[in-house]
């Protein structure tokens, strides 16, 4: 799967799950909102790390850092595993060699 892919499930699912009285009957639940987020996220990071040590990151696209700041902003939202946030905020780090908007600071 692609991390654009994997970016728009993040888009799709990112304000359900934040948001657990938001859902309506039919929906999908909050949880499973949740869910698709964290799994999106897992995803893209090892995504990136594939790619990193395939290709390094200084000519990332720009859909590519795109998803990975998707990816470090859901991290945070719901308190993933702080070690995945950071290695996406270095790998981030690396692409703005290529693209100024990658330097963006997330403290």
């Amino acid at each position: 799967m692609s991390v654009a892919a994997l970016h728009c499930r993040i888009i799709l699912h990112f304000e359900l799950a934040k948001n657990e009285e938001g859902a309506e009957a039919g929906d999908v639940s909050w949880e499973d909102a949740r869910e698709i987020c964290v799994a999106a996220v897992e995803d893209i990071t090892f995504l990136t790390r594939r790619y990193r040590g395939q290709y390094g990151l200084r000519h990332a696209s720009m859909i590519f850092v795109y998803g990975i700041v998707q990816a470090i902003r859901t991290a945070r939202a719901f308190h993933q595993n702080e070690v995945e946030a950071v290695y996406l905020i270095q790998a981030l780090e690396e692409c703005s060699h290529t693209w100024a908007l990658a330097a963006f600071d997330f403290d």
